[in-house]
């Protein structure tokens, strides 16, 4: 759990839609989505403003972004310690059979006039015909 005074993510992965089971493989440009699970403390929570998660989908067989979206939400300040998990949906995405990719996010926690960030990266999974 993070301190009172922190937040972030503490792990992201790759899942087939709307289910909680991370993929091993999945079919060329199947629509799927990241589940990050993130906390922040009592404290920095009392003072909330918004999160924001930057989502990565990276093709590492050829190197390249297969898929980015960053959204943002407002957060309503409380003084109790936040958990919770976020599902981000991940559509229109194309690579080659046998390609591998993984999720890469960073995660953003804006409270009052601080700023915590953090980051976290998914296992692989193949991409099949």
């Amino acid at each position: 759990m993070a301190n009172n005074y922190d937040a972030g993510i503490k792990n992201v992965r790759a899942v087939d839609s709307a289910t909680v089971f991370t993929l091993d493989t999945i079919p060329n440009g199947k629509d799927f989505d990241v589940l990050a699970d993130v906390e922040a403390g009592a404290s920095i929570n009392a003072v909330a403003v918004r999160d924001q998660l930057f989502v990565t989908v990276r093709n590492l067989s050829q190197f390249k972004v297969a898929f980015y979206v960053a959204p943002a939400r407002t957060l309503t300040p409380d003084g109790n310690q936040r958990t919770e998990t976020l599902r981000v949906p991940v559509t229109g995405w194309t690579a080659r059979p046998g390609d591998l990719l993984d999720v890469s996010v960073t995660y953003r926690f804006d409270a009052g006039i601080f700023e915590d960030h953090s980051d976290a990266g998914s296992d692989g999974f193949i991409v099949t015909a």
